[in-house]
């Protein structure tokens, strides 16, 4: 899964590159399920490049399954908490806890 993901991840920053918006990449990415966790050096480049930052990281409440998105900036910060509008945790969407409660 691994390869998928990084293979995607630097087909969208070619794309980005090439001058797609922001958020036709972050859809084609969710569609995808890819995650941008792990981003190499020349893809950075690319998507800052094309948008001045990463694409997003979404997140999604441990208790009323709502998403967001967090930047990759947030996202790689272990000091940060991300916190619901309800007042509950949210969690990266990719984690087996999440996928789990979205799937029962």
């Amino acid at each position: 899964m691994t390869e998928y993901n990084n293979g995607a991840i630097t087909a969208l920053s070619y794309i980005a590159e090439q001058g797609a918006s922001k958020s036709d990449v972050q859809l084609v990415a969710d569609a995808m399920n890819i995650t941008f966790d792990n981003i190499d050096d020349s893809d950075k480049k690319r998507f800052m490049d094309a948008y001045g930052d990463f694409p997003l990281v979404q997140y999604t409440c441990v208790s009323c399954l709502s998403k967001s998105d967090v930047s990759i900036e947030s996202h790689n910060d272990k000091d940060i908490y991300i916190e619901c509008g309800c007042g509950e945790r949210c969690e990266p969407s990719t984690l087996i806890e999440i996928q789990k409660k979205l799937t029962s």
